[in-house]
């Protein structure tokens, strides 16, 4: 008896787990496809400046005008259950990742700010941390 009760409670256990993934994930996915259908409708830097979230989007500017706009949300203190990044670039490219976590906005512009690039060109090619994913 008291191992079918170990073996439901492992069994339940695993479909929590699985339960919580799965969540996650399509709540990540769900971040990349706001973003990224927020991001589209900007086709300037001035227009990614005034959208009324602004305030939690990293921008980072090239000396060639090249600009690069980042938002992300992640697992670790935010209590949002899952890793996402959106990158959205004057080349109106945009790019996703969900498997790393900057740990706030503060760890983003941290760490993006510390990628030596003077282009898009040499910014992308630098984020080896990230799994970058273009999204269409």
């Amino acid at each position: 008896m008291k191992k079918i009760i170990v073996i439901t409670v492992c069994l339940i256990g695993l479909a929590l787990v699985a339960v919580t993934a799965s969540a996650g994930k399509l709540a990540s996915n769900e971040f990349v496809k706001v973003w990224a259908t927020t991001f589209k409708k900007c086709p300037t830097l001035k227009a990614v400046k005034s959208l009324p979230n602004a305030n939690v989007i990293y921008i980072r500017t090239f000396n060639n005008g090249e600009w690069v706009a980042v938002s992300m949300e992640h697992a670790c203190c935010s209590g949002a259950g899952f890793n996402a990044t959106v990158f959205y670039d004057s080349q109106h490219k945009i790019y996703s990742d969900t498997t790393y976590s900057f740990c706030g906005l503060e760890g983003l512009a941290s760490e993006l700010g510390e990628i030596k690039a003077t282009s898009l060109k040499t910014f992308y090619p630098n984020l080896k941390k990230l799994s970058l994913h273009q999204v269409e």
